[in-house]
């Protein structure tokens, strides 16, 4: 049995979207957190979730589907718990710009959680990188 971290809660949560994802999952159910419930609303408001429920101490996340495909390809987690990453918006805007990419990444500020695009919409805006979302 894995031992569990208990601030450990948003990697699991990624990689259980991950997972859901890429096994086609219907629906998943993911431990409530206000991280994770964070991450959960910017995934809802990219469109790559159809619809999360809350209870207690539970979301239920359902996934977005598009003919048959999920509309998240993938989620990877970029700043673990052994090794923090920092971005400027200078080096946010270098790496979005990067090739083909077409996907978002999702930060964590000290105004709260934003995706890259509103980072470097806003300006001056930098933080954790906490996942990497590709479409």
């Amino acid at each position: 049995m894995r031992k569990f971290h208990p601030n450990n809660h948003v990697a699991d949560a990624i990689a259980q979207l991950n997972l859901g994802c890429k096994r086609r999952l219907r629906f998943i159910y993911l431990s409530y957190t206000t991280q994770v419930m964070q991450i959960v609303l910017i995934l809802h408001k990219q469109g790559v979730l159809r619809n999360f429920k809350v209870s207690k101490d539970l979301i239920i996340v359902h996934f977005k589907y598009y003919r048959g495909r999920p509309v998240c390809t993938n989620i990877v987690v970029v700043s673990k718990f052994s090794k923090r990453i920092y971005w400027s918006t200078r080096k946010l805007s270098i790496v979005s710009n990067k090739h083909n990419f077409t996907g978002f990444y999702i930060l964590s500020t000290p105004q709260g959680y934003f995706t890259s695009m509103y980072c470097l919409l806003a300006g001056f805006i930098g933080g954790e990188v906490i996942c990497k979302v590709e479409l």
